[in-house]
């Protein structure tokens, strides 16, 4: 097969650009740990309609590729509510503006829950607001959910604003959040 010297040049880069992010093995656990926290909110603030039988949870494994840290397997986490359900589906880790995204999907309608630092209330400027690859730690953060763009806010997770999202989800269209 014959060498073409852009293609050399090429899957060296590639290589280059792997080993300046190092290991992000820690980058991931921590990413799991945080999906993990966000539905121990989530079964936390529903416990009461788990318990009069209103709704059932169901965990899952969902499969993630990212660039930087290849494919791996997060957990998803379902919630049926009789006639229909929504799912909780990790996006990743490594983004543009947070280090996690996790989407609630339904069959009519998405709401995204965003890892952000707990005085963010919107995005930053966009070249304050790209996380750091690699070593970021990820503990300051905590779990809002997001408005759909143009015009981002992000706003605390409690029971009302959860069970907005799971209608909005579900039905596609938005309530009070």
């Amino acid at each position: 097969m014959p060498r073409i010297s852009d293609f050399d040049k090429f899957l060296a880069d590639q290589r280059a650009d792997k080993a300046k992010y190092g290991d992000l093995s820690e980058r991931k656990a921590q990413w799991i740990g945080k999906i993990d926290a966000l539905y121990g909110q989530v079964r936390t603030l529903l416990e009461p309609y788990q318990a009069n039988g209103s709704m059932e949870f169901t965990r899952s494994l969902s499969e993630i590729h990212e660039e930087e840290l290849g494919s791996y397997q997060a957990p998803s986490l379902t919630i049926n509510l009789g006639a229909s359900s929504v799912r909780f589906m990790p996006i990743g880790t490594m983004l543009l503006g947070s280090p996690g995204r996790v989407d609630l999907v339904g069959l009519r309608g998405s709401v995204r829950f965003i890892l952000v630092l707990p005085d963010m209330d919107r995005p930053m400027h966009m070249a304050a607001a790209e996380p750091k690859r690699g070593r970021l730690d990820l503990a300051p953060y905590i779990w809002k959910i997001s408005t759909s763009p143009p015009g981002i806010r992000y706003s605390v997770i409690d029971a009302a604003s959860l069970q907005s999202a799971i209608m909005e989800a579900a039905n596609g269209h938005s309530r009070h959040r």
